[in-house]
Protein backbone atom coordinates (compact mmCIF):
# COMPACT_ATOMS: atom_id res chain seq x y z
CA UNK A 1 0.00 0.00 0.00
CA UNK A 2 1.46 3.34 -1.06
CA UNK A 3 1.49 6.55 0.94
CA UNK A 4 -1.16 7.96 -1.41
CA UNK A 5 -3.37 4.94 -0.73
CA UNK A 6 -2.97 5.44 3.01
CA UNK A 7 -3.81 9.14 2.71
CA UNK A 8 -6.93 8.30 0.66
CA UNK A 9 -7.96 5.70 3.23
CA UNK A 10 -7.53 8.18 6.09
CA UNK A 11 -9.50 10.83 4.17
CA UNK A 12 -12.31 8.32 3.59
CA UNK A 13 -12.39 7.40 7.28
CA UNK A 14 -12.53 11.09 8.26
CA UNK A 15 -15.44 11.65 5.87
CA UNK A 16 -17.29 8.68 7.35
CA UNK A 17 -16.71 9.95 10.89
CA UNK A 18 -17.95 13.42 9.91
CA UNK A 19 -21.12 11.91 8.44
CA UNK A 20 -21.67 9.91 11.63
CA UNK A 21 -21.14 12.98 13.83
CA UNK A 22 -23.47 15.05 11.65
CA UNK A 23 -26.13 12.33 11.82
CA UNK A 24 -25.85 12.09 15.61
CA UNK A 25 -26.01 15.88 15.91
CA UNK A 26 -29.16 15.93 13.80
CA UNK A 27 -30.76 13.25 16.00
CA UNK A 28 -29.87 15.28 19.11
CA UNK A 29 -31.28 18.45 17.54
CA UNK A 30 -34.54 16.66 16.71
CA UNK A 31 -34.88 15.45 20.31
CA UNK A 32 -34.24 18.94 21.67
CA UNK A 33 -36.74 20.45 19.22
CA UNK A 34 -39.43 18.06 20.50
CA UNK A 35 -38.79 18.95 24.14
CA UNK A 36 -37.86 22.64 24.02
CA UNK A 37 -41.08 24.19 22.82
CA UNK A 38 -41.89 27.92 22.98
CA UNK A 39 -43.98 27.21 26.08
CA UNK A 40 -41.04 25.58 27.82
CA UNK A 41 -38.83 28.54 26.95
CA UNK A 42 -41.42 30.98 28.36
CA UNK A 43 -41.75 28.99 31.60
CA UNK A 44 -38.03 28.53 32.16
CA UNK A 45 -36.80 31.97 31.17
CA UNK A 46 -35.87 34.09 34.16
CA UNK A 47 -35.38 30.95 36.29
CA UNK A 48 -32.47 30.96 38.69
CA UNK A 49 -30.73 27.68 39.43
CA UNK A 50 -28.09 26.96 42.05
CA UNK A 51 -25.46 24.67 40.49
CA UNK A 52 -23.20 23.00 43.06
CA UNK A 53 -19.99 21.57 41.63
CA UNK A 54 -16.41 21.64 42.85
CA UNK A 55 -15.28 21.80 39.22
CA UNK A 56 -17.78 24.07 37.42
CA UNK A 57 -15.72 24.05 34.23
CA UNK A 58 -16.78 20.39 33.77
CA UNK A 59 -20.32 21.41 32.85
CA UNK A 60 -19.88 24.75 31.13
CA UNK A 61 -21.60 23.55 27.94
CA UNK A 62 -24.67 22.35 29.80
CA UNK A 63 -24.98 25.70 31.57
CA UNK A 64 -24.46 27.62 28.33
CA UNK A 65 -27.21 25.62 26.63
CA UNK A 66 -29.60 26.37 29.48
CA UNK A 67 -28.53 30.02 29.61
CA UNK A 68 -29.55 30.26 25.95
CA UNK A 69 -33.08 29.50 27.18
CA UNK A 70 -32.94 32.41 29.61
CA UNK A 71 -32.01 30.43 32.72
CA UNK A 72 -29.46 32.02 35.02
CA UNK A 73 -27.10 30.21 37.35
CA UNK A 74 -25.49 30.83 40.68
CA UNK A 75 -22.47 28.61 41.23
CA UNK A 76 -21.29 27.08 44.49
CA UNK A 77 -18.16 24.93 44.79
CA UNK A 78 -19.06 23.18 48.06
CA UNK A 79 -22.02 22.09 50.13
CA UNK A 80 -21.15 24.75 52.72
CA UNK A 81 -21.12 27.47 50.07
CA UNK A 82 -24.41 26.19 48.66
CA UNK A 83 -26.05 26.21 52.10
CA UNK A 84 -24.84 29.77 52.65
CA UNK A 85 -26.31 30.88 49.30
CA UNK A 86 -29.61 29.08 50.01
CA UNK A 87 -29.90 30.91 53.33
CA UNK A 88 -29.66 34.27 51.54
CA UNK A 89 -31.57 33.62 48.31
CA UNK A 90 -34.28 31.38 46.92
CA UNK A 91 -33.74 29.27 43.80
CA UNK A 92 -36.10 27.67 41.31
CA UNK A 93 -33.99 24.50 41.29
CA UNK A 94 -30.72 23.13 42.65
CA UNK A 95 -28.37 20.87 40.71
CA UNK A 96 -25.51 19.13 42.49
CA UNK A 97 -22.73 16.94 41.11
CA UNK A 98 -21.87 13.34 42.10
CA UNK A 99 -19.18 14.01 44.62
CA UNK A 100 -17.20 16.81 46.09
CA UNK A 101 -14.47 15.24 48.18
CA UNK A 102 -14.36 15.03 51.14
CA UNK A 103 -18.07 15.85 51.45
CA UNK A 104 -20.12 12.74 52.23
CA UNK A 105 -23.33 14.77 51.75
CA UNK A 106 -22.60 15.34 48.05
CA UNK A 107 -24.49 13.50 45.36
CA UNK A 108 -25.86 14.12 41.88
CA UNK A 109 -29.22 15.61 42.55
CA UNK A 110 -31.72 17.91 41.02
CA UNK A 111 -34.04 19.51 43.55
CA UNK A 112 -37.01 21.61 42.48
CA UNK A 113 -38.81 23.21 45.44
Amino acid sequence: MSVDDIVKLIEAIVKLLNVKVAREARIAADIVAEVVTPGVVRRTSKSNILWVDDRPSNNIYERQALEALGISFTLAKSTEEALEKISKQSFDAIISDMGRPPDSRAGYTCYIP
